[in-house]
């Protein structure tokens, strides 16, 4: 059962219901700033019209709302998909307090970040622990493969 609310009222609802969970301080804030936001865009989004519905009071009007406020985000805010995500947690949030569940929405998957090289002074600092290794007793050495390679043709 889903509770009826008017657009207007759901910030202040929902910073009511927040204040009840334990959450540190500053994630009250932040989930209470992104629903204030998330409500401003509802309140003035052209998509509206194709939702099938009111948001804060039906579920597939939820779902369609937040589908397209990923979409804003994405593509008219031009957002990274890590703050897509932590935005539309928000909204997660905002409908447990409306009693609707989670919004059927798909998360971004965040760019893989390239490995990054060690600079001059941790490369040696990594080749001088390697070869400071061997002097520690029980430790284990790494063995270039061609010397591996070279005994065993050697064995034959």
């Amino acid at each position: 059962m889903s509770l009826r609310v008017e657009l207007a009222e759901v910030p202040e609802l929902f910073e009511a219901w927040l204040a009840g969970r334990p959450l540190a301080d500053r994630s009250r804030r932040e989930y209470a700033r992104n629903v204030r936001a998330y409500c401003a865009w509802l309140a003035v989004t052209p998509d509206r019209d194709g939702w099938q519905g009111d948001p804060p009071g039906e579920a597939l009007a939820r779902d369609h709302a937040a589908r397209d406020f990923r979409r804003y985000l994405r593509v008219e805010k031009r957002a990274a998909a890590s703050t897509v995500n932590l935005a539309l947690a928000s909204p997660d949030a905002l409908y447990r307090c409306l009693e609707l569940g989670r919004p059927n929405v798909r998360r971004e998957k965040p760019a893989q970040a390239a490995p990054r090289a060690l600079d001059e002074v941790a490369q040696r600092r990594l080749l001088r622990a390697a070869e400071g290794a061997h002097k520690t007793p029980g430790s284990i050495r790494a063995v270039p493969l061609q010397h591996i390679r070279g005994r065993d043709a050697r064995a034959r």
